[in-house]
């Protein structure tokens, strides 16, 4: 077997092939000697150490389903998650086991918490006692179920606008995803040499999407039990030199800058994916000069359909090419009716990759889709003559200005593409007689200064007249962001109330 499957950077603390098959195995007899069946929910709330992939792949052999959560969600967000996702057991970092023990007591839930690590803590099972040598690992067997209408894996929705749901995906459009990503993410590169720097948690599908890849198709995982930041990443590209990473918005801009006075070493990376939300296209460009023997790869998705387009290409504001396995429409979001090329509407899509459920949720599972059984991504989008295409916004995250309808995220690049600014979400701010008026939060580069003024005379100076900042521009010390890296849109609506713009 190949001697080293994931690696923990900041420890150097090691895993291979072997060691997962094994303690995977036991960890399942384990599960299952506790009465744990097919269906039965496992949650796990974990920092990224070599021990929370293995009650995850566990579940995989015998049917149970994780649910990942974030070690830093408060007590109405885990009440929440567990009573969508009613779990039969815990597995969590001992930092966040109290906080989930409070919900389930206060729920009246009888449920097993085990702690990861050494720390010996009363009223909890440590993890250890689940991967003891039975004597019988080579006998194991996985239990046979349909893998097309099996469960396998819960995973929470962005919640940008409300509480998240738990997105239902089968073991079949698991495995079909990872395939994907395997074919095009990886084709650039020697799979036996391939390291995958990432930071995303198993909460995010891409966190678990890069473990599996790991694990099936022989790549090492470079994963931290610390978020991201610029001085992690520098030391783990000279230390380990990785061959693939993924970016966004808030992490590229972050990295670049801190670039600009650190040795930051690019040039092992022979693929970077970049996605989640839009890019500025200046920052891509001073990407790839210092990313001299990278090929960017574009990737644009969501939960419940997984990859919708990629693509390898040099139109970077563009998401990419439709995955070849999907169907899909623009449509008139008011009508429904087709719409053709260089015309925004909703992008729908029919796919093998679909969701099973929203779990526990079945109202909403019909809503997400329409009449004619297409997945309504709540998306505006549209495609050029090439095929290429293209986000405007999230339908819910248009700004009504008067008979105008503005699309945050073209007001957002634009804005970032000012010297100093390094984030900015845009907000639209209630207006007795214009319906809106776009207000910008926005998070300046350290050092840098950059006054509200200038920032509206530039948007002035670039837009037209209806997507002007007449709300204003607010400067925070840090823009918030989901548990997904994406810009918290829920919370920046809650904040216009407490902030008048400049």
């Amino acid at each position: 077997m190949r001697a080293l499957v994931e690696i923990e950077i900041t420890t150097g603390a090691s895993e291979t092939n072997g060691s997962i098959r094994t303690r995977t195995i036991r960890m399942a007899q384990a599960l299952k000697a506790r009465g744990m069946k097919k269906g039965d929910v496992i949650m796990i709330s974990a920092v990224n150490h070599n021990d929370i992939c293995i009650p995850y792949i566990a579940s995989l052999y015998i049917g149970t389903i994780p649910l990942p959560l974030t070690t830093d969600m408060k007590h109405l967000e885990i009440k929440h998650i567990v009573s969508m996702g009613k779990p039969k057991m815990v597995f969590a970092d001992p930092v966040i086991a109290p906080a989930i023990q409070k919900v389930t007591s206060e729920m009246e839930r009888q449920i097993e918490i085990v702690i990861f690590g050494n720390e010996d803590m009363e009223g909890y099972t440590q993890f250890s006692e689940f991967v003891k040598p039975t004597g019988t690992e080579d006998n194991f067997e996985c239990d046979d179920f349909d893998p097309a209408k099996t469960i396998c894996v819960l995973s929470c929705s962005s919640g940008t606008t409300g509480l998240p749901k738990l997105v239902a995906l089968s073991h079949v459009s698991l495995y079909l995803s990872i395939s994907d990503l395997n074919t095009y993410f990886l084709s650039e590169i020697e799979r036996k040499n391939a390291s995958y720097l990432i930071f995303s948690s198993l909460y995010w599908i891409s966190g678990a999407g890069g473990l599996l890849m790991a694990c099936l198709f022989g790549i090492t995982l470079l994963h931290c039990v610390k978020p991201f930041s610029p001085e992690i990443f520098e030391e783990a590209t000279k230390k380990y030199k990785p061959t693939l990473t993924v970016v966004n918005q808030v992490t590229l801009s972050s990295l670049l800058k801190y670039a600009e006075t650190n040795d930051v070493d690019f040039t092992s990376f022979r693929v970077i994916g970049y996605g989640g939300s839009a890019i500025n296209a200046e920052l891509l460009d001073e990407l790839q000069k210092r990313a001299v023997n990278a090929v960017m790869y574009v990737l644009y998705g969501c939960t419940e359909v997984l990859n919708i387009a990629e693509s390898l290409t040099s139109k970077k504001e563009s998401c990419g090419k439709i995955n070849p396995m999907m169907q899909w429409k623009i449509v008139d979001v008011e009508t429904g009716k087709a719409l053709g090329p260089n015309q925004p509407g909703e992008m729908r899509v029919k796919s093998p990759n679909r969701f099973t459920e929203y779990y526990n949720c079945p109202e909403a599972t019909v809503a997400a889709y329409d009449k004619d059984g297409w997945f309504k991504t709540g998306d505006l989008m549209y495609y050029d003559d090439e095929g290429y295409f293209y986000v405007v916004d999230r339908i819910k995250e248009l700004i009504k200005y008067r008979n105008y309808q503005i699309g945050t995220i073209e007001l957002e690049n634009v804005i970032c593409s000012i010297l100093g600014v390094m984030v900015a979400g845009v907000v639209g701010v209630p207006h007795p007689e214009d319906g809106e008026h776009p207000m910008a939060f926005v998070q300046l580069a350290q050092g840098a200064e950059v006054s509200a003024q200038q920032i509206k005379d530039y948007v002035k100076n670039n837009m037209s007249d209806s997507k002007q900042l007449r709300g204003g521009v607010v400067f925070l010390d840090k823009i918030p962001t989901t548990y997904s890296g994406k810009i918290d849109r829920k919370c920046l609506k809650a904040m216009k109330t407490m902030y008048r713009g400049e």
